[in-house]
């Protein structure tokens, strides 16, 4: 198992792996747009400051025909954002933000 594990390491060490996770950066209006649309009667809690908005993450679409293609990567669309609510210590819901057509950027509001 270690020697495996080596193996794997040296891979990626030496470039062969090309391999990276790369977080993009949220637009900045975008935490704005999603405290604004907050409903805290949904929540079931009295005021916004009992929610915490975190970091948001990129979505991203296929359709099922390319993943039963095996092409679910290359033909991924790009949506909107998601930023998680977490109300004490559990994530409760998200709010939804959808991107312009033209530069992804935040168009608005979506869903909650």
């Amino acid at each position: 198992m270690k020697l495996i594990l080596l193996f794997c390491l040296s891979l990626v060490l030496a470039g062969m792996c090309p391999a990276a996770i790369f977080y993009p950066k949220a637009p900045d209006a975008g935490w704005q747009i999603a405290s604004n649309n907050l409903n805290t009667t949904f929540f079931g809690v009295s005021s916004k400051e009992d929610l915490t908005i975190t970091v948001p993450c990129r979505e991203y679409f296929a359709g099922a025909s390319n993943l039963a293609s095996g092409h679910l990567l290359s033909t991924a669309r790009i949506g909107g954002w998601r930023y998680p609510v977490i109300f004490e210590t559990n994530v409760v819901g998200a709010v939804e933000l959808i991107p312009d057509g033209k530069n992804g950027n935040i168009h608005g509001f979506n869903s909650l």
